[in-house]
C-alpha cells in the first residue's frame, strides 16, 4: 500500500513537472507576450490557491475546532484554552496546506528551470511559501469561531445567502466574453491582449497576499533581489502580526464559540 501511494504521489510530481515544464516553454517562446501572460498567469494561480486555501482551512479549522472530541476532551484539562487553540491553529493549517505546497513544487520547479534561476531560488521560494500559508489559516480559523457563534442565527443565514447570490450575479456580470471586432484587431497587438487580460487585474490588487508572493517570485527569478525581499518582508510582517493576534487573543472567543456549539 506504501509502494502504490508513493508511486502515485511521484508519478504526479513527474507528469504535472512535464506539463508545466512545457506549457511555460510554449508561452514563453511567443515574442514580447511571453512574459507577460506567464506573469498573468501565475498571479491568477496564487490568488485562486490563496482563495482555495481560506475555503480549506475554514473547513478543517471548523471540523478540528468544534467537532472533534480530541478538542472537546481537551477543554477539560487544566490546560489553557489559549494553549489548546494554537496546537489545533497550528495542526489544522498544516492539514488543510500540505497539499497545497505539493501541488505547487512542480510548477515552481518547472518555472525555475524555464528561466534559469540560481539555486537559491528554491529554498527561498520554499520559505515564502511556508509564509504564505499561515495567512489564510489564520484568517480560516478567526471564521471558523465566527461560523462557530453566528451561523445558527437565521439574520446571518439570509445575510450569507443574498450576499452569495450578490457575488455570482456580478462575477457573471464581470467576467462576462467581450466580442472583438475588426476594428480592434487593427490595433497594435498588445492593446488587444490587455484588453482580452482586463478580467484578470483583480489578482494583481497590491493588498492581496497571493500578489505580494507572486511578486516577490517573479521579482526574485529576474534577479531583482531588492525588489523580491521587499515583498517578502511584507508577507513576513503581516505573518507576524496577524500570528501574534491569533495566538494571544482568540483563546477565549475560541472557548466561547465551543461553549456555543456543544450547547447547541
Amino acid at each position: 500500500l506504501l509502494a502504490l501511494i508513493g508511486a502515485f504521489l511521484a508519478g504526479y510530481a513527474a507528469l504535472a513537472f512535464t506539463l508545466f515544464y512545457g506549457g511555460l516553454r510554449f508561452i514563453s517562446r511567443f515574442p514580447g507576450l511571453g512574459g507577460l501572460l506567464v506573469e498573468r498567469l501565475l498571479f491568477l494561480l496564487f490568488a485562486f490557491l490563496f482563495a482555495l486555501l481560506l475555503i480549506s482551512n475554514l473547513v478543517i479549522g471548523y471540523t478540528n475546532l468544534f467537532r472533534n472530541r480530541e478538542t472537546a476532551f481537551l477543554l477539560t484539562l487544566p490546560v489553557p484554552c489559549q494553549t489548546v487553540f494554537q496546537w489545533k491553529l497550528i495542526e489544522s493549517t498544516l492539514l488543510a496546506s500540505w497539499a497545497f505546497v505539493f501541488l505547487i513544487a512542480p510548477l515552481l520547479a518547472a518555472y525555475g528551470l524555464v528561466n534559469h534561476v540560481d539555486w537559491h531560488f528554491y529554498p527561498v521560494v520554499l520559505g515564502m511559501i511556508g509564509l504564505f500559508v499561515v495567512l489564510p489559516g489564520i484568517a480560516g480559523s478567526w471564521l471558523a469561531i465566527f461560523v462557530a457563534r453566528y451561523l445558527d442565527r437565521k439574520g446571518l443565514q439570509i445575510l450569507l445567502m443574498v450576499g452569495l447570490t450578490a457575488a455570482i450575479g456580478l462575477l457573471l456580470f464581470k467576467f462576462r466574453p467581450e466580442p472583438i471586432t475588426d476594428e480592434v484587431l487593427e490595433t497594435r497587438v498588445l492593446a488587444v491582449i490587455d484588453r482580452l487580460l482586463d478580467n484578470t487585474r483583480f489578482a494583481q490588487f497590491p493588498l492581496l497576499p497571493s500578489y505580494w508572493l507572486s511578486a516577490s517570485v517573479q521579482n526574485w527569478s529576474e534577479g531583482a533581489v531588492p525588489t523580491a525581499l521587499f515583498f517578502a518582508l511584507i508577507l513576513l510582517s503581516y505573518v507576524l502580526f496577524f500570528g501574534t493576534l491569533a495566538a494571544t487573543r482568540l483563546g477565549g472567543a475560541f472557548y466561547e464559540a465551543s461553549s456555543m456549539v456543544h450547547s447547541r
